[in-house]
């Protein structure tokens, strides 16, 4: 498989392993990062005029996941809609 899905929420975003490299951080690099939770993401694509598909409301989305203690991994995402199709 080339690409991870992420459903977060009932919200999909996919990580497209050819286009992305996942980047490794470490505790302290993580807590430098301003994290929005996926209410406050569909919040703002609900608010955006005129209205736009999901994957084009934002320049970038980043899902952090905690790899151990100290380390996490932080994937750069695409917000899947009905413009898009990977399955």
């Amino acid at each position: 498989m080339n690409y991870i899905l992420y459903n977060i929420c009932g919200e999909e975003f996919t990580f497209m392993k050819q286009r992305s490299v996942a980047d490794t951080l470490s505790f302290g690099d993580q807590k430098k990062i301003n994290y929005s939770d996926i209410d406050c993401l569909i919040q703002r694509f609900k608010n955006t005029e005129p209205a736009r598909y999901k994957h084009n409301n934002f320049d970038k989305i980043y899902i952090v996941e905690k790899a151990s203690d100290d380390t996490f991994i932080k994937y750069e995402v695409g917000w899947i809609d009905e413009s898009i199709w990977v399955k």
